[in-house]
């Protein structure tokens, strides 16, 4: 369920091509709308989602009433800084009459292959969802801004605390005190690669042997976890092979609610601050996880 959960970030181009026009362009025209492009970016998105309450232990099958009435009561009860956090796989209606509204930026994007395409890729929908995988504040947010719960199939619940922002603001301090760029880099790195390893999917790894002599090769190849080969030249090649045991011992819950969590600010920024201000004014160009151009 939590590996189904990790959908990674969001990048998408809302509109196919716009230009400026005010006095700061060299090819402004007076006689037209006077058109700006904003470019603005989330520093840090995932470190300030890692600084929020993260799940640690405790994780169960909620033993719960898991009818909608019932779950939109424990959603309503729970905020961020709850002690027990949850996911759900849910289904949810996206009413026609939100369409508009939110075509630039559709809540709950999900993994899918588009049209065209073999590669599954992360695509904001206007479609409905099923047995989606989604953290609860991710599911507050979108609920509340007129999603519909249909069915809720699972809950897990897990026990959860800011146990990261420590070491996070930690690094941020030190980045921003640093004194060259290697510093700099360097604490960037402590955070991002913590999150690194709370991403790390080890299913996809694999075993490499090079290998120089024909018996050897040819023993590696009969393995029925033989994947491929890479030849070098006559006398040398890299085999590759899936790995024979695998140990689940990264923790991707955290992994999930981190890209869940950051995706929380991103939509609250288009929807309820520029939105908000600017009306029909606006329209979103591009998004890339923190990057933002309207």
């Amino acid at each position: 369920m939590t590996e189904a959960a990790i959908k990674g970030g969001l990048t998408q181009a809302s509109m196919r091509y716009a230009q400026a026009n005010n006095n700061k362009v060299p090819d402004y025209d007076s006689s037209k709308p006077e058109s700006w492009i904003a470019y603005l970016d989330a520093t840090n998105l995932y470190g300030w989602a890692m600084c929020k309450y993260m799940p640690k232990d405790g994780f169960k099958w909620y033993e719960g009433n898991l009818d909608v009435e019932n779950i939109l009561k424990l959603l309503e009860s729970s905020n961020e800084k709850s002690k027990i956090g949850f996911s759900l796989e849910v289904d949810a209606l996206y009413p026609q009459s939100l369409h508009d509204e939110h075509n630039e930026l559709p809540y709950l994007p999900e993994r899918m292959v588009p049209p065209g395409s073999k590669i599954k890729k992360l695509i904001a929908n206007l479609q409905h969802k099923k047995k989606y995988v989604v953290h609860y504040m991710a599911l507050k947010q979108a609920l509340k801004a007129g999603l519909i719960l249909e069915k809720v199939h699972r809950v897990l619940q897990f026990n959860q605390s800011p146990w990261l922002q420590k070491y996070i603001e930690l690094n941020t301090k030190m980045r921003k005190n640093a004194l060259n760029d290697f510093e700099r880099d360097f604490f960037k790195l402590m955070n991002n690669a913590v999150f690194g390893k709370t991403m790390e999917n080890v299913r996809s790894r694999l075993k490499m042997k090079l290998v120089s002599d024909e018996k050897t090769c040819s023993k590696l190849i009969n393995r029925n976890t033989f994947k491929d080969i890479t030849i070098y030249n006559e006398n040398l090649g890299l085999i590759h092979l899936d790995v024979d045991e695998l140990k689940f011992d990264k923790p991707i819950y955290v992994g999930f609610a981190i890209l869940d969590i950051s995706k929380t600010l991103i939509y609250d920024f288009h929807y309820n601050s520029m939105v908000k201000s600017y009306g029909s004014n606006i329209q979103l160009m591009y998004t890339d996880t923190g990057t933002y151009i309207a």
